[in-house]
């Protein structure tokens, strides 16, 4: 009897122990909409934002914010659509419609459009840690700096180049707390560029950053607060236009995210993010922008 009683104690205490840990893990995260992080055949994110430049940082380090009369504002709309294979594997694509603003002492312009389309693919390392590697793929089917023709580039939505990246993401659970971390470097490729008897070579170069972050779960809440903290960097790039050469210098950004999520059910969730770049630094190279983002999250077998 006293054994059976032992037995039956150990196994409530058990179960007991899987759901104070499964309180975090059970909480969808928004603020990674391009990764399928909860068990599912399919999930698809759509993200509306809005991001507007706040200042300027030239490569010294040197920052002058914006006036009202010097206004740029990015309006976005993207869809991120991930398929799990099986509980380990995941291929994903992006596509992003962009509408930006520029208003410069009375001069504006305005220009929408489709940005660069975006692919995907992550392998879960262990089959009970939740540690992925991923590569991802951007493919330039926009107009870039390089080639846009509208009145202050506004109708520039692209890198303009191919990118590959390749990284790692992991989470790890506790009771009511998770914490997240990524890294992952990417390399730009050369391309060559000729609009209007112009011609323009971009050469290739390197990128990487790195994210940091921290969830918060109340108990039994279906909602989890959350703060990130990413460093960008873009290393120097050559420009070659009608022969004259230019080379530029790399830039550094960090992105501080307030995040919040909230689990409508199994299969729905809604987020919010809030990015700033003037927070943190250093800061090299680099315009400086604030956004904010809404995302609702939907998942299916």
């Amino acid at each position: 009897m006293k054994q059976s009683f032992l037995f039956l104690f150990s196994l409530l205490l058990i179960l007991s122990s899987g759901r104070l840990l499964a309180a975090s893990c059970c909480v969808s995260n928004t603020s990674v909409s391009n990764l399928m992080i909860l068990p599912s055949s399919w999930q698809e994110t759509v993200t509306l934002s809005q991001s507007r430049v706040i200042g300027d940082v030239d490569a010294n380090g040197k920052s002058v914010f914006r006036r009202a009369n010097n206004r740029d504002v990015i309006n976005l709309a993207k869809l991120d659509l991930a398929y799990g294979w099986n509980p380990r594997y995941q291929t994903g694509i992006s596509v992003k419609y962009q509408n930006r603003s520029r208003d410069f002492n009375g001069d504006n312009s305005n220009s929408s459009g489709w940005n660069d389309l975006g692919l995907s693919h992550a392998y879960k390392i262990l089959p009970l840690e939740r540690i992925w590697v991923f590569n991802t793929l951007n493919i330039p089917t926009a107009k870039s700096q390089y080639d846009a023709r509208s009145n202050f580039s506004v109708d520039a939505r692209g890198t303009g180049t191919y990118q590959s990246s390749v990284g790692i993401f992991g989470i790890k659970n506790f009771k009511e707390w998770d914490f997240l971390y990524s890294s992952e470097v990417h390399r730009s490729f050369a391309r060559t560029f000729e609009t209007q008897n112009q011609k323009t070579e971009v050469g290739s170069f390197w990128g990487t950053s790195a994210t940091g972050g921290v969830g918060y779960i109340p108990w039994r809440s279906k909602a989890r607060y959350g703060f990130n903290l990413t460093p960008r960097y873009e290393g120097a790039k050559s420009v070659i236009a009608n022969g004259s050469k230019a080379n530029g210098k790399g830039s550094l950004v960090w992105d501080s995210s307030l995040n919040f999520s909230y689990t409508l059910t199994a299969a729905h969730a809604l987020g919010v993010n809030y990015t700033d770049q003037t927070l943190i630094g250093p800061v090299r190279n680099s315009l400086v922008s604030r956004a904010v983002s809404f995302q609702f999250q939907t998942k299916w077998d």
